[in-house]
C-alpha cells in the first residue's frame, strides 16, 4: 500500500464512528435498535448505564470514545438490551 493510501485510511479513522456507514446502520435499525434510536445514541446509553453499574466516574466519556473509533465491537445482546 502507498504512503498516500495509508494517510488517507489513518485520516479515515480519525473520524469519530468511521465504522457506521448506511450499511453497518441499516442492520442494526433492523434488529438492534429501538425505534428512532441512532446508533450513536445507543452507544451513550450503553456506556452511561456501564459507568453506573461499575462506579467508576468518567467511564461512560472514555467507553464512548473507544466506540467512536472501532476500538471495541459489541455483541448482538449488549446492543439490544444492555442499559433498556
Amino acid at each position: 500500500m502507498a504512503q498516500t493510501e495509508l494517510d488517507s485510511v489513518a485520516q479515515q479513522h480519525k473520524e469519530p464512528f468511521y465504522w457506521l456507514n448506511e450499511d453497518s446502520r441499516e442492520f442494526l435499525r433492523e434488529g438492534y435498535l429501538l425505534e428512532g434510536v441512532e446508533a450513536e445514541e445507543r452507544v451513550r446509553q450503553i456506556a452511561e448505564r456501564a459507568e453506573e453499574i461499575l462506579g467508576e466516574e468518567g467511564f461512560a466519556d472514555r467507553f464512548y470514545e473507544y466506540m467512536s473509533r472501532g476500538f471495541y465491537s459489541l455483541a448482538s445482546p449488549i446492543w439490544s438490551n444492555f442499559g433498556l
